[in-house]
């Protein structure tokens, strides 16, 4: 009889290759670029190697999307709202 807890599985979402990693300049011109001419957020998240929540708050700070519910969420949960409210608000 097999465990089926000790067997390891793989992850419905693996983790995202820049996850965690500073955005650039560059990446970020690239993105917004992608998204402007109609490229879609999970095809920007493959190309990005980033998660999709990743792509959509990278998107709110330039003003090109709502900023996600996960985002919100996790900043009042936090009791931070705030900073990431700043953290994510437009480049002038």
């Amino acid at each position: 009889v097999s465990d089926e807890r000790s067997q390891s599985r793989p992850s419905a979402r693996p983790a995202a290759g820049n996850s965690g990693k500073p955005w650039t300049k560059e990446e970020d011109d690239r993105l917004v670029a992608a998204f402007d001419k109609g490229t879609s957020i999970d095809d920007l998240a493959v190309a990005h190697a980033r998660s999709r929540l990743a792509i959509e708050a990278r998107l709110a700070r330039f003003g090109r999307v709502p900023m996600p519910a996960g985002v919100r969420a996790i900043a009042a949960a936090r009791g931070v709202g705030e900073s990431i409210r700043a953290q994510y608000s437009v480049r002038p």
